[in-house]
């Protein structure tokens, strides 16, 4: 008699704990282990780090400007040097034009190597206002040289120390991070000192032998481009100062990240513990 009791009390006890599993109340304790994933995150993980344009910008006009100043002569050389009365034979006169283009990219050849070293030593900022500093005062000495061997040495002088090309080129692995973006920040670089070989004879074609009224520029007659190719210069440099970042003398850029650019000479100079952190 009592074992149909206990069967039923058996089969209460396995259907109260079947039914216990559904209890939305009594479930089995979470994995310790158990990790959330942000999809979020990981699609910012892949994303591309931000950088600031400014600097990019700023380089742009700084090849422009100096740009300009290596091109407006070509239209205007060959009167020059009849200006000068270097020659009143026209066949000669290619002769001394090409001088006065060949003495800016002489004075280029013999500073890249020094300017690359300095720019390594006391930041890109320098080498680059250093080349503006140097379109400014020897364009405007090309444009009142009272002889042309005063207008062969300032266009020289003006490449001696202008080694703006290469170090802006150099500059943009440490503003744009590696992919398509710098890439592209080249190539606006690069395209903006073809820009400047565009306007920099036309602008000397059209300035050169004006006086606009002025006694001092129909004494020097081919002094109006430079001038305004000067103060392309000095507005290159405004802007360089302001958006481009570094020290015009110091450690050069924080590289895109936030991570600062140390000099080589200042890992140098570090010590063994710094160079260990």
């Amino acid at each position: 008699m009592c074992r149909p009791s206990a069967l039923s009390a058996a089969s209460v006890e396995m259907t109260h704990t079947k039914g216990s599993t559904h209890n939305p109340l009594l479930r089995a304790p979470e994995d310790a282990t158990a990790v959330d994933v942000d999809d979020d995150a990981d699609a910012n993980a892949d994303a591309p780090p931000e950088f600031s344009r400014h600097p990019i910008r700023a380089l742009c006009v700084a090849m422009f400007a100096n740009s300009v100043a290596l091109a407006n002569p070509f239209p205007y050389a060959g009167f020059m040097v009849l200006h000068y009365g270097m020659t009143a034979d026209e066949t000669e006169v290619g002769f001394y034009a090409g001088w006065i283009m060949t003495a800016f990219m002489t004075g280029r050849f013999l500073s890249s190597f020094y300017c690359g070293v300095l720019s390594d030593r006391v930041g890109r900022k320098f080498v680059i206002q250093l080349g503006l500093w140097s379109c400014v005062v020897f364009q405007l000495l090309f444009g009142f040289a009272p002889t042309f061997a005063w207008a062969l040495v300032a266009r020289g002088c003006m490449g001696l120390f202008n080694g703006l090309t290469a170090v802006a080129k150099a500059s943009i692995p440490d503003l744009v991070p590696a992919g398509p973006e710098q890439t592209t920040a080249m190539g606006y670089v690069t395209g903006m000192w073809n820009a400047g070989n565009i306007v920099g004879p036309a602008m000397g074609g059209v300035l050169a032998e004006r006086s606009f009224g002025v006694g001092l520029l129909r004494r020097y007659p081919y002094a109006a481009p430079n001038v305004v190719g000067a103060v392309l210069a000095v507005m290159a440099m405004v802007v360089i100062y302001l958006w481009l970042p570094g020290r015009a003398a110091g450690r050069g850029y924080e590289r895109v990240g936030g991570e600062a650019a140390a000099d080589e000479g200042d890992a140098d100079d570090a010590g063994p513990a710094k160079r260990a952190a």
